[in-house]
């Protein structure tokens, strides 16, 4: 397997920019992971504040969790699905950057 298939695998299946470390682009690398962890950081907040918004002050009796649970979804799948397609290019970006740079010769 070629240094250009090996950066590309590590970005597909590591996340991006994991094909940038490994081509020594510690750069770009540490770019995308840095925002990919942001963007993990956001759907973490985007949770627990639709679960706290859902839950509210009420009862914790079964009925009020599934209600809560409902709820919760409801307030943050919007706000989910406009993250996704960013992941999504960011991760293709990081996929497709990692064979190319591993396609050059190494210095």
């Amino acid at each position: 397997m070629t240094r250009a298939w090996k950066a590309a695998l590590l970005s597909l299946l590591g996340g991006p920019g994991m094909g940038q470390l490994y081509n020594r682009d510690w750069k770009k690398g540490a770019i995308l992971i840095g925002v990919t962890l942001l963007m993990l950081a956001w759907v973490v907040v985007i949770l627990f504040q639709s679960v706290s918004i859902a839950l509210g002050d009420g009862p914790s009796t079964p009925e009020a969790m599934e209600r809560a649970k409902a709820e919760a979804t409801r307030l943050m799948m919007p706000r989910l699905k406009s993250g996704v397609p960013v992941w999504t290019i960011l991760w293709v970006y990081g996929v497709i950057d990692a064979w190319f740079v591993g396609r050059r010769p190494v210095a």
